[in-house]
């Protein structure tokens, strides 16, 4: 894929049809498990076609997709189309998490931090109770040493 600058004015361009996925039909880790009900491409592939035969209004009421006006994209802005979605909008779909406010965040902290914490006591507990109180001889060292006592000097 090329990105071509041409030399002419922003009145002259078109429209950009932007889309953005939930979800492309398979989880996104190492295993790559087919998930085809969950799958945004198949619509916003329709919604492409529908745009570039001129139905600018295809993004009408559509999660996953705007039209933008060319202008905003020129040299001196960005062009990555998640800047047109709302922080709202992109919770909604799933490419940011929720923000909790600076309370929520300490809450949670601290109950991450006791539940940790109290991990390590229990873990610390219990490899108290494995340990033997006085070091414990093999049944080979035992044999050893009661063989070596009974032989005459």
């Amino acid at each position: 894929m090329s990105v071509t600058a041409t030399q002419d004015s922003i009145s002259d361009r078109r429209e950009v049809g932007a889309q953005v996925t939930r979800t492309v039909g398979e989880t996104l880790n190492w295993e790559r498990v087919p998930t085809p009900t969950e799958n945004d491409l198949a619509e916003i592939a329709k919604m492409f076609v529908e745009f570039a035969r001129g139905d600018s209004g295809v993004a009408d009421g559509v999660k996953v997709a705007k039209i933008i006006t060319a202008d905003q994209f020129t040299e001196n802005d960005r062009w990555d189309i998640t800047r047109f979605w709302t922080e709202e909008e992109l919770v909604a779909l799933g490419h940011k998490e929720c923000a909790i406010t600076r309370v929520d965040f300490i809450d949670e902290t601290r109950t991450e931090l006791e539940e940790i914490s109290m991990s390590s006591r229990l873990q610390e507990g219990s490899c108290l109770r494995l340990r033997p109180a006085r070091p414990r001889r093999s049944g080979w060292e035992i044999l050893l040493i009661s063989r070596f006592a009974r032989e005459p000097a």
